[in-house]
Parts: C-alpha cells; structure tokens; sequence
C-alpha cells in the first residue's frame, strides 16, 4: 500500500467516525437532562419524578443523569395551556 493509499483510507476512516458522531447527536437532540427539564419547566425534581411514576413523561438514565423528551415536555405545557 503506498502512502496516499494509507492516507485516503485514514480519511475515510475519519470520514465514517464524524458521521457516526453526527448521527448520535441527531438522536439525541431531542434529549434534556433533568436539570434543563426543571429550569424550562418550573418543577422540582420530586414533580418530575412523579410525572414519570404517572407514565406522563419517557425518560431515560445514563449513569446517575436522568433525561427526558423535549417533545413530551414541550406537549404537556402545550396541553396545560390549552386547559385554562
């Protein structure tokens, strides 16, 4: 192999990973953590908790963090809204 073969497919290697890295994020933008969820919403940890003992809101732990669906949140302000 000579040395621009190696190195198209180290490009390319780098290439796939970018893209890879890219596609995670993709996924995981409509992630928060639970202190974003409390600062948009207003609520104390204890209330999140209870709206995701009620299965009101998905989430989901990582190690100790705890997340939640933007879109869930962003639907139930938008429900609460629509009831006053």
């Amino acid at each position: 192999m000579t040395k621009l073969e190696a190195l198209q497919v180290s490009v390319n290697s780098i290439a796939e990973a970018v893209k890879k890295i890219q596609e995670g994020k993709a996924v995981m933008k409509d992630w928060i953590d639970q202190e974003e969820a409390m600062r948009i919403t207003s609520l104390k940890k204890s209330s999140l908790y209870e709206l995701r003992k009620a299965h009101r809101l998905t989430s989901s732990k990582l190690g100790r963090k705890t997340f939640y669906r933007l879109s869930e949140i962003e639907n139930m302000l938008d429900e609460n809204e629509r009831n006053q």
